[in-house]
């Protein structure tokens, strides 16, 4: 009966460590920090917003400092994968605010890792992609 109790135990422990991970992204996030290959980007700006939409789905939209982006992605534990619907408006902006957004949404249709972390109280969530050369760092906004 004990180890059963325990069996339980640990089990829902589990549970509930799954769903904080994927019920914390949820929510308005903006950016702050960005890196690609080790070197600090020059951030214009970028929003995120990710709304459940399923079991591990998510709506997931924002501005990427010119244009608006939206589509879905699938977040399971720590787990992140942009779906291929992945779309944005089409508006052109100043070269450097161009090139911010090119460079960040490749890096965020490749991430597949999420990460959060705690700094002064404040909720941060890091993205990453699978060969870790690039990272995405937002705060909740």
């Amino acid at each position: 009966m004990k180890k059963l109790l325990l069996m339980f135990g640990i089990v829902a422990a589990l549970m509930t460590g799954c769903k904080k991970s994927v019920s914390a992204v949820e929510g308005e996030w903006k950016i702050l920090y960005f890196e690609i290959d080790g070197v600090a980007q020059e951030i214009c700006s970028a929003t995120l917003n990710v709304e459940r939409s399923g079991l591990s789905r998510f709506a997931i939209n924002g501005n990427s400092g010119v244009n608006n982006y939206f589509g879905t992605a699938k977040i399971k534990g720590n787990s992140f994968a942009v779906s291929d619907n992945l779309a944005s408006t089409k508006m052109a902006g100043e070269p450097k605010a161009m090139e911010f957004e090119d460079n960040f949404m490749e890096a965020f249709a490749g991430s597949t890792e999420i990460e959060f972390s705690e700094e002064n109280g404040t909720v941060l969530m890091t993205m990453k992609n699978r060969e870790g050369s690039s990272k995405i760092t937002f705060i909740r906004n």
